[in-house]
Protein backbone atom coordinates (compact mmCIF):
# COMPACT_ATOMS: atom_id res chain seq x y z
CA UNK A 1 0.00 0.00 0.00
CA UNK A 2 1.05 3.52 -0.78
CA UNK A 3 1.94 5.96 1.80
CA UNK A 4 -0.26 8.21 -0.27
CA UNK A 5 -3.04 6.52 1.24
CA UNK A 6 -2.31 5.97 5.05
CA UNK A 7 -5.15 8.93 5.66
CA UNK A 8 -7.56 6.90 3.73
CA UNK A 9 -7.22 3.64 5.44
CA UNK A 10 -7.16 5.15 8.92
CA UNK A 11 -10.34 6.94 8.27
CA UNK A 12 -11.98 4.04 6.72
CA UNK A 13 -10.24 1.61 9.75
CA UNK A 14 -12.45 4.42 12.22
CA UNK A 15 -15.23 3.06 10.85
CA UNK A 16 -14.80 -0.81 10.77
CA UNK A 17 -13.27 -0.35 14.07
CA UNK A 18 -15.09 2.62 16.55
CA UNK A 19 -14.42 1.02 19.72
CA UNK A 20 -10.43 1.34 18.90
CA UNK A 21 -8.99 4.74 19.16
CA UNK A 22 -7.35 6.29 16.14
CA UNK A 23 -3.75 6.68 17.24
CA UNK A 24 -3.80 2.54 18.32
CA UNK A 25 -5.33 2.71 14.43
CA UNK A 26 -2.52 4.75 12.97
CA UNK A 27 0.37 3.09 14.66
CA UNK A 28 -0.99 0.03 12.66
CA UNK A 29 -0.73 1.44 9.01
CA UNK A 30 2.46 0.74 9.03
CA UNK A 31 1.72 -3.36 8.78
CA UNK A 32 -0.39 -3.05 5.60
CA UNK A 33 3.41 -2.40 3.94
CA UNK A 34 4.53 -6.06 5.34
CA UNK A 35 3.74 -9.06 3.52
CA UNK A 36 2.49 -11.88 5.67
CA UNK A 37 4.55 -15.10 6.40
CA UNK A 38 2.70 -17.97 7.52
CA UNK A 39 5.32 -20.37 9.39
CA UNK A 40 3.55 -22.72 11.34
CA UNK A 41 2.78 -26.30 9.30
CA UNK A 42 4.36 -29.77 9.14
CA UNK A 43 7.69 -28.43 8.36
CA UNK A 44 7.73 -26.89 11.74
CA UNK A 45 6.33 -29.20 13.67
CA UNK A 46 8.82 -32.03 12.17
CA UNK A 47 11.79 -29.91 13.01
CA UNK A 48 11.07 -28.71 16.22
CA UNK A 49 10.07 -32.47 16.99
CA UNK A 50 14.08 -32.99 16.15
CA UNK A 51 14.62 -30.64 18.61
CA UNK A 52 13.00 -32.78 21.09
CA UNK A 53 9.44 -30.82 21.28
CA UNK A 54 6.13 -32.54 20.94
CA UNK A 55 3.23 -30.45 19.88
CA UNK A 56 0.29 -30.66 22.10
CA UNK A 57 -2.34 -28.62 20.81
CA UNK A 58 -3.06 -26.01 18.46
CA UNK A 59 -6.15 -24.09 19.09
CA UNK A 60 -7.36 -21.40 16.62
CA UNK A 61 -7.92 -18.05 18.22
CA UNK A 62 -10.72 -15.73 16.90
CA UNK A 63 -8.95 -11.88 15.71
CA UNK A 64 -10.38 -8.75 15.99
CA UNK A 65 -9.06 -7.58 12.94
CA UNK A 66 -10.82 -8.50 9.40
CA UNK A 67 -7.39 -8.54 7.74
CA UNK A 68 -5.44 -10.50 10.01
CA UNK A 69 -4.55 -14.19 8.87
CA UNK A 70 -5.73 -16.75 11.22
CA UNK A 71 -4.46 -16.76 14.38
CA UNK A 72 -3.13 -19.99 16.65
CA UNK A 73 -2.21 -20.91 20.33
CA UNK A 74 0.44 -23.82 20.00
CA UNK A 75 1.31 -25.54 22.84
CA UNK A 76 4.40 -26.96 22.76
CA UNK A 77 6.05 -30.06 25.29
CA UNK A 78 10.11 -30.69 25.57
CA UNK A 79 10.61 -34.09 25.91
Amino acid sequence: MPAAADELVLRLAMRVYPNFHPDALRERIAYLRITPVRRFGPALVEEFSRHGLDLLSAENLESPSIAKLQHQLLTWRRR
